[in-house]
């Protein structure tokens, strides 16, 4: 994946989509944050998918070397240029 260079300060995962990483695919918050949010060298793309829409597809690494693959938006929703903070909708484990 060639980055764009999108900086991932905070990520937040709603309520409703940590019992889906959890249970669907076997991952925390913790996890994503580790391979994802600064400090971490996670690596982005914008995507704008004809069945999801513009999102922000991401790629890192955890300090144990597993690799993670999350899908943001940007909080605010109508910044993302200068969005610091990124709501993760989905990731997993590759």
């Amino acid at each position: 994946m060639t980055g764009d260079r999108i900086y991932i300060g905070l990520v937040v995962v709603d309520p409703s989509v940590v019992q889906k990483l959890h249970e669907k695919h076997g991952i925390t918050v913790a996890d994503v944050q580790e391979a994802l949010q600064w400090p971490a060298r996670a690596e982005a793309v914008v995507d704008d998918d004809p069945e999801h829409g513009w999102r922000v597809l991401a790629y890192g690494t955890t300090a144990d070397g597993r690799e993670v693959f999350g899908v943001l938006l940007p909080e605010p929703d109508h910044d993302w240029e200068r969005a610091e903070t990124w709501r993760i909708k989905s990731a997993r484990w590759l």
